[in-house]
């Protein structure tokens, strides 16, 4: 096997995720649920599915997903792991019209 698909495929077992530049944007406020379900617009639940190798590259594809379909709030309403030690999240989406800056793809973010 050439050395290329050998650093494919180890890449692609470490689950590690990409923020996007709108995902960046999107902010975790699980902590003010209550806060956001009476002001925000409800978007949708989105997951990370098993895809992951940590909560951090599971929250990040929340992140993504979140703005993906035009969200910029998440709350985590869920978090789970695989027989394999795969975490998953759920999260309800929202859009609530914040704009602010991209925040750190390792953190939580806050308002």
């Amino acid at each position: 096997m050439n050395q290329s698909v050998v650093a494919a495929v180890a890449l692609s077992l470490t689950g590690c995720v990409a923020l996007t530049p709108a995902g960046a944007r999107v902010i975790d406020l699980s902590s003010q649920g209550s806060d956001v379900r009476g002001r925000c617009e409800y978007l949708g639940l989105v997951e990370s599915g098993f895809k992951s190798n940590s909560f951090s590259d599971a929250q990040k594809q929340i992140r993504n997903d979140t703005a993906a379909i035009g969200g910029d709030v998440f709350l985590i309403v869920s978090q789970e792991r695989s027989a394999l030690g795969e975490p998953k999240l759920t999260a309800e989406a929202y859009r609530c019209g914040i704009d602010r800056e991209p925040q750190p793809a390792s953190g939580r973010a806050s308002a």
